[in-house]
């Protein structure tokens, strides 16, 4: 997120050719450059795409390049390849591209374009799905924060002035970097969706026209431009807009003629396409580990190819929230499943996939495999040799970190700066867009006794601390969980108005899915009171933690006689033994309560084993540091340590307190 502007702007001339290869076809996806004849349709008639004038159906794999290494992108796509996919789904993420206003990030993970031609040089076509909206389970639906800055009630999705502004400020760097990656122009991308599952948000008819037109002002007919809804009369009622190809999503043991005829009787004819064929399903923090069942997937998979659907399979590899990345869902009619209102995303987008966070293949991945032959012929698919076996991983032991500060460390501060306010501002209003804040008082002189502090509301967990002259005591936690925004407080008054109360707050996640991304700011929502009187004269601090290189350098505090007390900093270098290989491992936190994990400066993520399910952290082995270079690893624990203060690096992962099973026997 804090990485620099560092990409090059590719500029492509398109001129849109005249001519129509194919009679009763709309949106032609064809070349602008001289000497290429590339052409993507849709027959009406025939009720296929034609790539060429060959008739042409795919089979795809979503997969994002901001959830995967980028040392690993490659591997996984040519692990699509091996079971018979020929084409790769992906969105793009405009917040990691645009981490602040007109600050522009497409170097490292976020180099879109060399994702891309990967997918090009291993064979794959692509289908690009800029958003600008995403879901995704990415922290705000993709949406950069910021936009809460400049208004928090945003009419996002919608013909908002403001808001479009952005939006095409936006397509404006992104888009022109990929037209030469349009079908048409030599590249890939066969096909551009616009916008993304609109009929389940309300209706907005302007903006759609809006974005339509945009779109195709950048990709002039060199790709087929199409929408994605859910497969029902309502979603359609907003979702798709004329002159885009529509398209639907549905998971398992559905009826498959009856899902299509939403889309065809919109079309009026045309090819089945499933844009997103869920082959697993989405996880939450203290919920179960979400599973598809493999026989379910592999049977309605054989049903849609044989009716000639085309097929995107979300998520063929899902991959890890990195960082501060996940998202959040809110209790809706279309997420039954959820056990709460607020439902935070873990680090893991595993997702029950074929393909395992860590890139291992499932008995689900061999089962889609053996359907795809059955139909490799009709589909024209090729299936590349490579080793079907997955790569032994590093179980490295265990590690004792030392204590290396609090946040109640006055002398070594850990954040990166305090702001003071007479009422309690949102993350927002200073530009914390994600992480952590410390917002602190002093209480008024004459308290003495049982008094009950309540908040207004709290996005999304704090715990709360008062100092009464001997030191920062935890006092309990507000939560947007459970939906707890007040505790009872014992005074003591033995300082005379000298208290401090304290609440650090954590952002577990914007609201990624439905009408409440809007307005979805974090921090304390409101104002602070103990009984009837409202605090006033705050200070926050921010604690983001992009400054982890500086907190590293502090000088570690005696291990021996540590206490855990209030959230707390530890580390420890390691060097890896001379002989080990750079395997990927996992991180386990076995006796720890909840923080952040940072390996030789990368945040690899949340973990939070004592509400699950998730309880290792995966933890790629490019980032390791091979001997005799030295590793450093620092915890940000937030709750609670255990007394031996140990990590450990196992060869498993537990995503349920359960080992995944990889066995590969019945398939």
């Amino acid at each position: 997120m804090e990485s620099p502007l560092s990409y090059s702007r590719v500029g492509v001339a398109a001129v849109l050719l005249a001519t129509a290869c194919v009679a009763a076809t709309t949106q032609v996806a064809h070349s602008a450059n001289q000497g290429i004849n590339r052409t993507f349709v849709v027959d009406y008639e025939a009720n296929e795409f034609r790539k060429d004038g060959e008739i042409f159906r795919y089979v795809a794999g979503e997969m994002h390049y901001f959830r995967v290494p980028r040392t690993a992108w490659r591997d996984r796509m040519r692990k699509l390849r091996a079971a018979g996919f020929n084409a790769l789904s992906t969105y793009v993420h405009w917040y990691a591209h645009e981490p602040f206003p007109g600050v522009y990030d497409f170097s490292g993970q976020n180099d879109l374009l060399h994702y891309i031609q990967l997918a090009g040089e291993e064979g794959l076509y692509v289908l690009f799905r800029p958003g600008p909206y995403i879901c995704a389970e990415v922290d705000f639906g993709g949406f950069p924060p910021w936009l809460l800055k400049i208004d928090p009630n945003m009419n996002l999705r919608s013909n908002d002035p403001v808001y479009k502004e952005y939006v095409a400020r936006w397509y404006a760097k992104l888009m022109p970097m990929i037209q030469n990656k349009l079908y048409g122009n030599g590249g890939p991308i066969i096909m551009v969706q616009v916008e993304n599952e609109f009929g389940s948000y309300p209706c907005d008819r302007k903006y759609m026209f809006w974005l339509k037109e945009l779109t195709e002002k950048y990709v002039q007919g060199a790709a087929l431009l199409y929408t994605t809804d859910g497969a029902g009369g309502n979603f359609f009622k907003c979702g798709p807009v004329p002159g885009v190809f529509a398209t639907v999503d549905f998971g398992n043991s559905r009826d498959v003629e009856q899902q299509c005829k939403w889309m065809k009787d919109f079309n009026k004819g045309g090819p089945c396409v499933n844009s997103e064929y869920y082959a697993g399903w989405l996880t939450h923090w203290a919920g179960p580990y979400e599973t598809a069942e493999t026989p379910k997937v592999v049977n309605t998979l054989a049903d849609m190819l044989s009716h000639g659907y085309s097929v995107s399979i979300y998520m063929i590899h899902g991959g890890t929230n990195f960082g501060f990345t996940n998202g959040a869902n809110y209790r809706d009619v279309s997420l039954q499943n959820l056990n709460g209102q607020f439902q935070p995303d873990p680090t893991s987008y595993d997702y029950n996939a074929p393909i395992t966070e860590a890139g291992d293949l499932t008995g689900k991945y061999f089962a889609i495999r053996q359907v795809l032959k059955q139909f490799a012929n009709e589909y024209k698919l090729s299936f590349i040799n490579m080793p079907l076996q997955n790569s032994p991983k590093g179980n490295y032991g265990s590690l004792k970190l030392d204590p290396l500060m609090s946040i109640f460390d006055a002398d070594r501060p850990s954040h990166t700066g305090c702001i003071s306010s007479k009422q309690p501002l949102t993350f927002e209003e200073v530009e914390i867009f994600y992480g952590h804040a410390l917002y602190r008082t002093k209480l008024p002189a004459g308290l003495r006794g049982a008094y009950n502090l309540s908040v207004t509301e709290i996005r999304d967990h704090a715990f709360v601390y008062l100092d009464q002259g001997s030191g920062p005591e935890l006092k309990g936690l507000l939560s947007r969980l459970n939906e707890t925004f007040s505790l009872d407080l014992k005074i003591d008054g033995v300082t005379n108005g000298g208290e401090v109360l304290s609440l650090f707050v954590e952002n577990l996640g914007h609201i990624n899915y439905g009408a409440r991304i809007v307005g979805d700011v974090k921090g304390i929502i409101g104002s602070v009171k103990l009984n009837e009187t409202t605090l006033s004269n705050w200070e926050m601090c921010n604690y983001t933690l992009s400054n982890i290189q500086e907190i590293q350098k502090a000088s570690e505090k005696n291990g021996g006689n540590f206490r855990f007390s209030s959230p707390t900093f530890f580390t420890k270098k390691f060097r890896m033994e001379a002989r080990a290989e750079q395997r990927d491992t996992f991180v386990d936190f076995s006796g720890w309560g909840k923080g952040v994990i940072f390996i030789n400066g990368f945040n690899l993520g949340r973990y939070w084993p004592v509400v699950g399910p998730q309880q290792t952290l995966y933890l790629p082995g490019t980032l390791l540091k091979p001997y005799p270079e030295v590793n450093q690893v620092t915890l940000f624990e937030m709750y609670r340590a255990p007394a031996n203060l140990t990590i450990s690096f196992v060869d498993y992962h537990s995503l349920n307190d359960l080992r995944l099973d990889l066995s590969q026997e019945k398939y």
